[in-house]
């Protein structure tokens, strides 16, 4: 799937991308980047007993070394199969042990920033990640966007992936019709104190 620089072959998830049938999945670079993966050894990369170890093992990442690197610059995840004109929330997690100082990147506008040597190891999936809404075109299809923040690069290698979630947002009259049941259903309750 992907062009490789480095000989350390990663697990077999990094080989294809399953969202539950819900979506096709593709990897791209941009401004002359080079796309790479890297297999760091189970639980290398996250807190010991950790039961995510596989998710923080493995990365893909946009490899700013041997290029000149243009603007904007960095990877892009392509989803398409959704539904059209829908919105989705997405989660992105990144981190690596051995990256260090600071790497700084955003995805969709959203800063995200992990420096391997001083931050703690993550231990779950509400830890190094940042979250953000994208709107799917009228043919299904939306662009998780990560650009290396070039407020503060480091040296190399600053937009990371090690795993993504992606699940519809209710529309508003949805959650309207919830709310409206919870008012209902208090009133019901309420009712049925004073009998």
């Amino acid at each position: 799937m992907l062009p490789r620089t480095g000989a350390v072959q990663t697990q077999a998830g990094w080989t294809a991308v399953d969202l539950n049938g819900t979506a096709d999945v593709s990897f791209s670079s941009v401004g002359g980047l080079i796309l790479d993966d890297r297999d760091r050894g189970a639980g290398n990369n996250s807190a010991l007993g950790s039961s995510f170890d596989d998710m923080w093992r493995d990365f893909i990442f946009a490899d700013e070394r041997n290029v000149n690197v243009g603007t904007p610059a960095g990877m892009d995840i392509t989803l398409s199969n959704l539904m059209p004109s829908t919105m989705f929330s997405v989660s992105i997690w990144a981190f690596d042990v051995i990256s260090f100082p600071t790497r700084s990147m955003t995805w969709n506008g959203v800063e995200y920033r992990f420096d391997g040597q001083a931050d703690a190891l993550p231990d779950g999936l509400g830890e190094k990640r940042v979250s953000f809404t994208v709107m799917s075109d009228a043919f299904g299809t939306a662009v998780l966007n990560g650009r290396i923040n070039t407020d503060d690069a480091g040296p190399c290698c600053n937009v990371f992936a090690n795993g993504f979630s992606v699940s519809t947002v209710p529309e508003p009259s949805s959650m309207a019709l919830v709310a409206f049941g919870s008012v209902a259903l208090g009133v019901v309750v309420r009712r049925r104190r004073r009998a």
